[in-house]
């Protein structure tokens, strides 16, 4: 994908995308987007070009799996986030899975 007219969005979200004021795609949104609309599990690392710090898209199969996600990863940046947070939101991510697995069976 090298361009947002590439990209294969739904029209209501290149709207969206030029409203934003994105004109072209980013190295790892050319990258990532083709494969999450292939539904393929996608993790992307890219440097920040800000102060603001790390930030993240988490692209969800259900709105359920995606607030779970927030809750869980909320505070993920704090010195205090513990082992055991990363532990349930991964166990709740293979649960997710498997459930969507089982689904499509």
């Amino acid at each position: 994908m090298r361009s947002w007219a590439e990209s294969k969005l739904s029209l209501e979200l290149l709207k969206a995308v030029d409203k934003a004021g994105y004109k072209r795609p980013s190295p790892i949104q050319m990258a990532a987007i083709p494969l999450g609309l292939q539904q393929r599990d996608v993790i992307g690392v890219e440097e920040t070009r800000s102060d603001r710090g790390p930030y993240a898209v988490v692209m969800a199969p259900t709105r359920e799996l995606a607030q779970q996600i927030e809750e869980e990863t909320r505070g993920a940046n704090e010195p205090s986030y513990s082992r055991a947070t990363r532990a349930r939101l991964e166990k709740k991510l293979e649960r997710a899975e498997l459930k969507q697995a089982r689904a499509r069976a």
